[in-house]
């Protein structure tokens, strides 16, 4: 503060300016963080959906595959698609058999199959392949000797 004979005991433009100044670069810096905050949320809730809804893709293919397994039939032929809302979701999951030429074949093709799951969200495509345990189909007992 200024004290002068002339003038009235205050502030002066220039200190209220440069106050302005520093509670304007820490409003600015409070909006940045607000959005970064509000930006990871979005991202981390996407993420969980994602998964969440992953997640109930794969517990139906659970479910599919008991009930083929339990007919006795081959779950080459299951073919799982799912659409979901918010934000729009579509999961399509297929099973198929390792292929010849895999070097996998060799050892796992009497016991394993590839699950293919395509997700797309937004028109962006993303693909995630696993393996799961599938027995040899049981004999019938007219077949044994």
């Amino acid at each position: 503060m200024k004290h002068s004979k002339n003038l009235k005991p205050g502030f002066s433009f220039i200190e209220i300016m440069i106050a302005m100044i520093i509670f304007a670069i820490f409003g600015t810096s409070l909006f940045q963080v607000q959005a970064f905050i509000f930006s990871n949320t979005a991202k981390a809730h996407n993420k969980t959906m994602y998964l969440l809804k992953s997640s109930q893709v794969m517990a139906e293919f659970q479910l599919q595959k008991f009930n083929t397994l339990k007919e006795n039939k081959s779950i080459d032929t299951l073919v799982i698609q799912q659409k979901f809302q918010d934000p729009e979701t579509s999961i399509s999951l297929t099973v198929k058999s390792i292929p010849e030429k895999s070097s996998l074949f060799k050892d796992f093709a009497h016991a394993a199959k590839i699950i293919e799951q395509l997700t797309t969200i937004d028109n962006k495509q993303d693909k995630m392949i696993s393996f799961t345990y599938s027995p040899p189909k049981a004999k019938d007992e007219k077949e044994q000797p």
